[in-house]
């Protein structure tokens, strides 16, 4: 069963239609890149499937109890936590049963101590510091900053900081949407080495042609009110799209070739003996897109 599906889906803004008739799904193995020019409908695509906007046309489902993890282009969250409480609250799971394990310990409890590290250790908590420090370091973040609130960095650091969080969050999906706007090429490396790691799937909306050549396997391209999809990287799609336009240009002069042969038979036999010829490709010049 897919993890998303859109069955010729459409939007309408304003009386206009920024797209329609997309069909896509996102799968259990699916490493999709979503590319298009800035205004085609790339985020609004997004929010759709995450069921956030409803479409004005067709249907979106998302398969029930699944924890999608979404990193938007400007994210928003509590400026006052300090950078570790916002980053430890990506794990509320962790964070209960460490509160678990404190109760315990307090009422000295032996039992439910147990219980509640066994817990802790089967949710990964013991190893969660160490890909915090991992995440966080890899994004420029050294322990030294971990105090100072989210408020007192600037819009790039707390964006790097919403990406740490995504990262280091319980999911079964990852969108992520201009993920590499404030890294530096060092961040970038990392970013790619994490998500080749990954047996989760996820999509990422990118213009960075080189990321998207290292870490996507399927292109969905949007143009034109439309969506296409094309297996492999960004280079594998730009070649493919290299030789439809050359077989379009073609196709296109070909057409072009014919029009003026058939405007040339016209103009010289609409009033002469081969009238009916010249009136029957008229009629059919008429209906030529």
């Amino acid at each position: 069963m897919s993890l998303i599906r859109l069955d010729n889906v459409g939007i309408e803004f304003s009386g206009s239609f920024l797209f329609k008739d997309i069909s896509c799904t996102v799968e259990h193995n699916s490493r999709i890149g979503l590319i298009g020019a800035n205004g085609c409908g790339k985020t609004t695509l997004l929010k759709i499937m995450l069921r956030e906007i409803e479409p004005s046309l067709g249907n979106a489902s998302l398969s029930k109890q699944m924890k999608v993890a979404y990193l938007s282009q400007v994210p928003e969250f509590e400026t006052e936590l300090t950078v570790e409480e916002y980053i430890r609250s990506a794990r509320e799971d962790l964070q209960s049963a460490w509160k678990g394990i404190l109760t315990a310990s307090a009422a000295n409890d032996l039992n439910a101590l147990h219980k509640a590290e066994e817990r802790f250790h089967n949710l990964g908590g013991y190893n969660f510091d160490t890909e915090m420090k991992l995440t966080l370091t890899a994004l420029k973040f050294k322990p030294e900053l971990w105090n100072r609130k989210l408020n007192t960095f600037s819009g790039g650091e707390r964006t790097r900081l919403a990406l740490a969080y995504i990262l280091l969050s319980q999911y079964d999906l990852l969108l992520l949407d201009e993920p590499t706007n404030h890294l530096d090429i060092a961040m970038i490396a990392w970013l790619e080495k994490y998500l080749s790691g990954q047996s989760r799937p996820y999509l990422i909306i990118s213009h960075d042609r080189t990321f998207l050549d290292r870490t996507v396997t399927t292109i969905y391209h949007m143009e034109n009110g439309s969506l296409s999809v094309t297996k492999g990287n960004y280079s594998s799609w730009y070649e493919a799209r290299k030789i439809r336009l050359l077989e379009q240009e073609r196709q296109w002069k070909q057409q072009q070739k014919w029009l003026r042969e058939q405007n040339d038979f016209i103009a010289r036999n609409i009033a002469g003996q081969k009238t009916n010829q010249a009136k029957g490709r008229l009629k059919i010049l008429n209906r030529t897109e």
